[in-house]
């Protein structure tokens, strides 16, 4: 009787430990705090460091530094497609970006967009997709991506389908450090 009773001591402690370790955890996500354990994992809410923007003149201030097709334009401080012509590029070189994109690694890619647009990202000349075409309307995104292995280091904007007119702006794109 006296090993029961023991017994039952013990898995009240254990459950009330185990009841003030998941409320930490609640209270810590809650605030925005992070745990780090041993397999690096975590949990909660932060920001992971990433570098400067890489791209030159995201804020399309004149047309200098891309290279756009017939149904682009850049002025008035945007990038905007007319809807007249699918598979349009707007892109940067390696040599006319801040830095070049690398094989292996973790971007954050951030614009502002207005209007409708059927748009996919890729490194050029045309290569590797970094992010798969994708429907985006009137707001800011910003959206993670690995890249595997490269063959081409610069950045591609291609309007797959005519889908509308729209306008992009302040493109940021940065690694992960």
């Amino acid at each position: 009787m006296l090993q029961a009773g023991y017994l039952w001591i013990h898995k009240e402690r254990l459950m009330r430990r185990i009841l003030f370790i998941g409320l930490l955890l609640v209270c810590a996500i809650s605030y925005g705090q992070r745990f780090a354990f041993p397999n690096s994992a975590h949990l909660g809410a932060g920001e992971e460091n990433y570098g400067s923007n890489m791209i030159t003149n995201g804020t399309f201030a004149d047309a200098s530094d891309w290279t756009i097709n017939s149904a682009y334009e850049i002025s008035g401080g945007t990038l905007t497609y007319d809807n007249s012509l699918s598979n349009s590029t707007a892109y940067q070189v390696s040599s006319d970006m801040v830095s070049a994109l690398e094989s292996d690694s973790h971007y954050k890619l951030t614009f502002t967009i207005v209007g409708t647009g059927s748009i996919a990202f890729k490194n050029y000349p045309p290569g590797t997709t970094l992010i798969s075409q994708d429907t985006y309307t009137d707001d800011t995104y910003e959206i993670e991506f690995e890249t595997g292995t490269l063959s081409y280091y610069g950045f591609e904007i291609i309007s797959i389908i005519s889908t509308g007119s729209y306008s992009i702006d302040n493109i940021i794109l940065q690694k992960r450090q």
